[in-house]
């Protein structure tokens, strides 16, 4: 599945002080929201959502909504994540922690709200919370950065989602329940950083318009181990830096 999105990161100064550096060095760390985090608008929503499902199997997938303006009967994609975190190393970014939470939504009932009373109308009634991605390592691979871990927390419509295996499919819910659990990758662009100075301060604001896309997997048992490496490499001959 492909996506766009709208990121706002906090970097802070890892020594706790700007006299002790005043730029952006290793042990420096980050904090990253996007989407619904950011708010429950009908502009976070159009800013940030799916745009190719890619082959993904679905319930129903007539209407879905890809960009542009909607019509009556669409519906579409989104999330938000409140709480990615990760540390700079001479490598890059490397991730440790967060969660995704995705949303599906009526396309058209949240841009007529918008156009009825304007980007900042709250539309949290037209979204439902389908399940987490729980994010458990991540970083820079030089092409993209990954974020990897496992689906959890179903929490309306399980069956929406399904996912290949064997010779039929398993919902998501029934996916994640197999040995290995269902896990993703979020594989992204890279950005350069604006600044590397922190001009005063022990903190930078870092907003960027993201594309990537999120694939899924249900590991056999007997390559669960070597499953992180296998996605990593998949990550780089999938993403291109931006």
């Amino acid at each position: 599945m492909q996506f766009t999105y709208v990121s706002e990161s906090t970097l802070t100064d890892g020594n706790g002080s700007i006299a002790a550096d005043g730029v952006v060095s290793i042990g420096d760390t980050i904090l990253s929201n996007s989407g619904m985090a950011l708010g429950q608008t009908a502009g976070n929503v159009l800013d940030t959502h799916a745009t190719n499902l890619l082959g993904l199997g679905f319930g129903d997938d007539n209407g879905f909504w890809s960009g542009g303006t909607p019509t009556a009967g669409q519906w579409g994609i989104t999330f938000g994540f409140a709480d990615i975190t990760g540390a700079l190393t001479n490598t890059g970014f490397v991730y440790d922690s967060g969660s995704i939470n995705l949303y599906s939504f009526d396309a058209f009932e949240v841009a007529a709200a918008e156009a009825a009373t304007g980007a900042g109308t709250d539309v949290s009634s037209h979204l439902t919370h389908l399940f987490n991605l729980s994010v458990a390592s991540g970083g820079d691979t030089g092409n993209s950065t990954v974020f990897t871990g496992d689906v959890i927390n179903f929490f309306n419509n399980p069956s929406t989602f399904n996912i290949a295996y064997n010779n039929g499919s398993k919902t998501f819910e029934e996916a994640s329940l197999l040995p290995g659990g269902l896990q993703f990758l979020v594989s992204n662009d890279t950005q350069a950083l604006p600044t590397t100075d922190f001009g005063g301060s022990s903190t930078l604001e870092i907003t960027g318009q993201h594309e990537g896309s999120i694939a899924f997997s249900v590991p056999e048992p007997t390559s669960i181990a070597i499953l992180g490496l296998g996605l990593l490499g998949f990550a780089g001959a999938r993403r291109r830096k931006a």
